[in-house]
């Protein structure tokens, strides 16, 4: 355990890492008022990528500092990326601190899905602390997937790389690659050349040709429909593929936008224990110049 004092000011609480819904503002303010007199909490959890200090665990601790006026807050660094803050912060929870609502663990299994999808629920249930079934209930609502379909493959649109689930459309195009009657039938053997027509046989050798001939132009129209058929199918797998592409942007947009919300949340938190912080230093000064008003005048 690396432990050090950290200017609370350097602290992220933006980038995702609270895996509960909300602060608890009484306890909270428990904390704090344990603190002022004199009790120590246990140090807050933060994740160093060498540049910036992520909150990992310890969120209620972080305010309550803030709202005593402190600088600086103890602390267990960590090495590591805001990746390993977020995979901290979902399983921290479960065993100390305040009791989990169901809000909460829902909010951390779908971080993790989110953040580590090619985990199985299994795993992702024993990280979180939940049933594995509350994990494959969320994955199929949020994913629209199983972890029964793994495969993938990486698509690339606009210079930005995404990894698809096509497991579906996979099975698909192997029925469909399946060798059928048509498909299977080859471009016939050349013949010899059939021997000169004795005389008086023309006409039978010319109506044999023509036989033939029937045979090979409806071999011909077979293999043109067949030709045509794989195409309208490339085609539809091509769509289904851009379809594809649409959803997996859209998906992480969403991952983005959300982490943008959880981000200003906290800061709005953030802000309204400054400004209840800095209502209370003025009461407290105004009943203290009240006081000293009341004295000079006696």
């Amino acid at each position: 355990m690396n432990m050090t004092e950290i200017a609370i000011d350097a602290i992220k609480i933006d980038g995702g890492t609270q895996a509960r819904v909300s602060i608890n503002e009484g306890a909270v303010a428990e904390y704090a008022e344990a603190m002022t007199e004199g009790e120590a909490p246990p140090p807050v959890v933060v994740f160093f990528d060498g540049a910036d200090y992520f909150l990992a665990d310890g969120f209620h601790r972080y305010h309550a500092n803030r709202r005593i006026g402190a600088r600086t807050l103890a602390a267990d660094v960590r090495t590591g990326t805001l990746a390993g803050a977020k995979l901290f912060a979902y399983g921290a929870n479960r065993g100390h601190g305040l009791r989990r609502t169901n809000e909460d663990k829902r909010k951390a299994v779908a971080g993790m899905l989110a953040n580590f999808a090619d985990w199985s629920d299994n795993r992702i249930a024993k990280h979180v602390g939940v049933d594995h079934k509350t994990v494959a209930a969320h994955r199929v609502s949020i994913l629209g997937v199983s972890q029964d379909a793994p495969a993938t493959r990486t698509a690339e649109r606009s210079g930005k790389t995404y990894t698809q689930d096509v497991s579906g459309q996979q099975q698909a195009a192997k029925e469909r690659a399946k060798p059928t009657p048509t498909m299977q039938a080859e471009e016939p053997e050349l013949q010899e050349p059939p021997a000169p027509p004795k005389q008086g046989a023309v006409g039978d050798t010319v109506e044999s040709l023509r036989i033939q001939l029937d045979a090979a132009n409806d071999t011909i129209a077979e293999l043109s429909d067949s030709l045509k058929g794989t195409v309208n199918d490339n085609n539809a797998m091509a769509a289904v593929f851009d379809a594809d592409d649409k959803l997996a942007e859209a998906l992480k947009e969403n991952q983005r936008l959300r982490a943008e919300v959880a981000g200003l949340r906290e800061r709005i938190h953030g802000l309204m224990n400054e400004k209840n912080s800095a209502i209370r230093q003025v009461k407290y000064w105004r009943r203290r110049a009240e006081a000293a008003e009341k004295a000079a005048a006696a």
